[in-house]
């Protein structure tokens, strides 16, 4: 019990350290024009996408999001993340991680959030969404998929 505690708790604090971190820190930039006629909305996510795609269970990779504001007014927001395992056992459960996001008008944001597959997990996939909600108000979300790769069990 206590050992699966610490497991659940290295979960919560990757991800924190890892968006905290040089190649986890959010970004947020500037008007670099007006966003192009294709933006939709007060917030658009342009990308969520695993980095690498697939791991094997032990391994780690990090979700990456681009979003843009597709505003003319600074907009003051909260991704949250949330990931769960298919197809899983030998996994814990993963707690929501909520990370403020500022965009600038017509701005962009950037973040990633690392997670790691236990060495004792089956799952096949991670399953990370990110909702960008103002005010309880959800106003951009998309899913990602990390793959697991199964390693056959080594012939003795």
């Amino acid at each position: 019990m206590f050992r699966r505690s610490l497991l659940v708790a290295a979960l919560v604090l990757v991800p924190l350290a890892v968006a905290a971190g040089p190649a986890g820190v959010a970004a947020a930039s500037g008007p670099a024009g007006h966003a192009s006629a294709s933006c939709s909305g007060v917030i658009q996510i342009t990308q969520l996408a695993f980095n690498p795609p697939a791991v094997t269970a032990g391994g780690s990779s990090t979700a990456n999001l681009a979003a843009r504001n597709c505003t003319g007014s600074s907009q003051q927001t909260t991704a949250v993340w949330m990931g769960s395992f298919g197809g899983a056992s030998g996994c814990p459960a993963i707690d929501p991680v909520a990370q403020a996001a500022s965009f600038a008008p017509h701005g962009q944001f950037r973040s990633g959030v690392g997670y790691l597959v236990p060495a004792g997990c089956t799952a096949s996939q991670l399953q990370v969404t990110v909702e960008i909600e103002q005010g309880g108000t959800v106003l951009a979300t998309r899913t990602a998929d990390l793959t697991i790769i199964i390693q056959a069990a080594a012939a003795s």
